[in-house]
């Protein structure tokens, strides 16, 4: 299926590593696991949205809805610049979705 490895030890950042494979391949796919998968989250961490600002390539938000056992994917966003604005949409997106685990989702 093909990869890219990060270098979590190297000392450029993840970002620009991942923004590099977008830049030198024709097609690249980038999936991240949730957060809060581990632990109760009150906010995310901005990674994905600095690679997607990065490498000009759009979000595309999915969730798992074990509630109503529905997966639910959205269209592809574009970041704005506004990195607030953006990430209270993006949590809208997700408002009502029931995690396999509820008692390490979203806070």
């Amino acid at each position: 299926t093909g990869g890219a490895p990060v270098d979590r030890v190297k000392k450029e950042d993840t970002v620009s590593q991942v923004v590099r494979y977008f830049k030198e391949r024709e097609e690249f796919r980038f999936a991240l696991a949730p957060e809060g998968t581990r632990e109760k989250v009150s906010a995310w961490r901005t990674g994905f949205y600095h690679i997607a600002v990065a490498a000009e390539v759009p979000i595309v938000l999915v969730a798992f809805d074990f509630g109503k056992k529905e997966v639910k994917i959205s269209e592809p966003r574009y970041p704005t610049g506004n990195v607030e604005g953006d990430i209270r949409e993006y949590w809208e997106f997700y408002r009502g979705v029931q995690g396999l685990r509820p008692d390490k989702g979203f806070i």
